[in-house]
């Protein structure tokens, strides 16, 4: 039986009450539809070798798009300065100067979390008065980016405040290498778990805010249970805390020569110890105290800036300290020379025969000069180490 026409126009209305007719529209409405499929069908296959042919020319534009994230998280990692350097909040040495680059490396960049693990706060680099006010968002935004990732960070503060401080603290238990320059009334916040931290340096960030501690010094850093390394700066006092020395295999220490002898006594197990002597303060009674420290195999002692403006009518030395260590595993002595020069007896240095551990020990011996008037007669430091090779290094650095 033929079908009935589609009607149109005007007979349309007329038309729809004859049965032949609504099958027809309907006949009409499944062929309709049938073309419609066809087409999303061969419209969706054009959009795919469309995608396809952008995709061919953005990787010859751009070829990072075509590597996978896991090493495209690998490249990023490897343009942040290398460690011990650390990125700042904000800024070209910041992660979020690579996700400005395309929402590919935004969305990397957000789930790379070893990017986020290494941190740089301080206040002199971030001094715009909008920092102070959103800083800490961004900050523990950071924070919660580095996922379960170890933490290196620096942070030197005295107007960021105790919040910025409580933010990282509250990682605290991730802390692998930090560096603190904060004010005294903050440090007892840091006698808290850190089973992680191997590296710790530490200084004031306010010098005239320490209250005295009398016999009762403040523990810090107790809790670290597998720290390694302790750097501890000119102006931090260490004897007003109670440090975890006894585990210290590395100390660098700026200390006042009344204080050395205590702070070594602590310290027993170190392996390599560099001193930034200060001279003692006016009426301080030096009690030397033995000094085993059976495991040290470098010494590296130097005077303060302040120590080489003490009056010379007023002299002192290290001759005591000298005289209390005993170093068998010595393989490395480096002295400034002004404090060998200001000893006792200038001419005949052999009281530094206790640094001798044995015939063939120390191997190596540098004694230390700010300029060529210094230089000592290096023949007087070979008698005393007949065995070691002797040499004089000018323009020395503090180690940081």
């Amino acid at each position: 039986m033929p079908t009935a026409p589609v009607p149109t126009g005007t007979h349309f209305a007329a038309s729809i009450d004859s049965k032949p007719v609504r099958d027809a529209i309907r006949a009409r409405i499944v062929q309709l539809d049938a073309t419609l499929a066809s087409l999303a069908q061969s419209t969706q296959a054009t959009m795919l070798e469309r995608q396809k042919l952008l995709k061919a020319l953005d990787s010859y534009r751009y070829p990072t798009n075509t590597l996978p994230h896991e090493i495209l998280s690998e490249v990023f990692i490897h343009t942040l300065e290398a460690y011990p350097g650390r990125p700042t909040l904000a800024g070209k040495s910041s992660p979020w100067s690579l996700g400005r680059v395309c929402k590919t490396w935004y969305e990397v960049m957000l789930s790379t979390h070893r990017l986020w693990a290494r941190l740089d706060l301080d206040e002199t680099q971030h001094h715009h008065p909008r920092f102070m006010t959103h800083g800490l968002p961004v900050l523990e935004k950071w924070l919660k980016r580095s996922g379960v990732c170890p933490l290196s960070i620096r942070f030197h503060a005295e107007e960021l405040g105790i919040k910025f401080l409580e933010a990282l603290l509250r990682h605290a238990t991730r802390w692998q290498d930090v560096d603190l320059e904060i004010p005294f009334e903050f440090f007892h916040r840091l006698n808290v778990s850190m089973p992680m931290l191997r590296k710790a340096t530490l200084d004031r960030a306010l010098y005239d805010d320490e209250p005295s501690v009398g016999d009762h010094p403040l523990p810090v850093l107790t809790q670290a249970l597998q720290l390694e390394t302790m750097v501890l700066k000119a102006m931090l006092k260490p004897m007003s805390f109670a440090l975890p020395l006894s585990r210290i295999t590395t100390l660098s220490a700026s200390v006042q020569y009344s204080d050395v002898f205590k702070l070594l006594s602590s310290a027993l197990a170190l392996e390599i110890c560099e001193l930034e002597l200060w001279p003692p303060q006016e009426d301080t009674d030096i009690s030397p105290l033995p000094l085993p420290l059976p495991h040290l195999h470098f010494l590296r002692i130097i005077a303060s800036a302040t120590a080489m403006e003490v009056d010379e009518e007023e002299p002192w030395s290290i001759q005591d300290l000298c005289g209390a260590l005993t170093v068998p595993a010595l393989q490395d002595l480096a002295v400034e020379y002004s404090l060998l020069d200001r000893s006792y007896d200038r001419d005949s240095p052999s009281w530094l025969h206790p640094l001798r551990s044995s015939p063939q020990n120390p191997s190596r011996v540098v004694l230390l000069c700010h300029d060529y008037e210094d230089s000592p007669r290096i023949g007087r430091y070979e008698g005393v180490f007949p065995e070691a090779h002797v040499s004089i290094e000018y323009g020395f650095l503090w180690p940081h």
